[in-house]
């Protein structure tokens, strides 16, 4: 992780108005943006024309993308899913292998227009029968390291409690398996306090190596 720590908000846990969003910023002379919907709207459902006029507004008015919270991989494994018991952003995670990989490739796209090398990405969410270790066989998350690394872009792996991959000795196996495919950590603290995590220097210290982005 970089010395230099600059500090973000979602536009989103600002307002789902954009407009309002981006006052906030610049009022309190925030310079760094994270996107996830807007005007309650996932930001990969977006055309990319209105992606782009988006990006236009938010870019005249001085602001930084520091990265696209996308909801990719916050999909079920098996496309039958289930009942979504949390906030999905609305986002639907009952999807087959081709959507999946529309979305990651949308995704690039969107992520170049915003000029942000940043993406958040998850680990599938938690569904009966499928064990953390499936990570390890996802034929579509290994799809979407090799287009990331391509792009130049990073995932940037968030230890979300509905997903397999939250407990910090998983996460850490999984940040450890795929370093050499640019795969980062985006920790959000509350999230391993969630968990039953111990937060302390030893857990600070595991992952230090692979902390790209922090959300608090």
């Amino acid at each position: 992780m970089k010395n230099k720590i600059n500090v973000s908000i979602n536009l989103d846990e600002i307002s789902d108005d954009l407009n309002q969003s981006i006052d906030f910023l610049t009022e309190n002379k925030v310079k760094f943006a994270e996107i996830r919907t807007i005007n309650g709207k996932n930001i990969v459902d977006f055309d990319l024309g209105d992606v782009k006029n988006i990006a236009k507004l938010l870019f005249k008015k001085g602001l930084k993308i520091s990265a696209i919270a996308s909801p990719l991989f916050k999909w079920y494994l098996d496309p039958t899913g289930g009942k979504v018991q949390h906030d999905n952003f609305s986002f639907d995670p009952s999807l087959n292998e081709k959507q999946k990989k529309d979305y990651i490739l949308k995704t690039i796209k969107i992520a170049n227009i915003f000029e942000t090398k940043n993406v958040r990405v998850f680990s599938n969410l938690r569904q009966d029968g499928v064990d953390t270790k499936e990570i390890f066989k996802d034929r579509v998350f290994e799809y979407m390291l090799e287009r990331f690394l391509e792009s130049g872009l990073n995932p940037l792996l968030e230890n979300e409690p509905v997903c397999l991959i939250s407990k910090a000795n998983d996460y850490l196996k999984v940040l450890q398996k795929y370093e050499n495919k640019g795969l980062k950590a985006w920790w959000d603290i509350a999230n391993s306090y969630d968990v039953g995590d111990a937060v302390n220097e030893d857990l600070i210290q595991s992952l230090k190596p692979y902390i790209e982005y922090l959300h608090v």
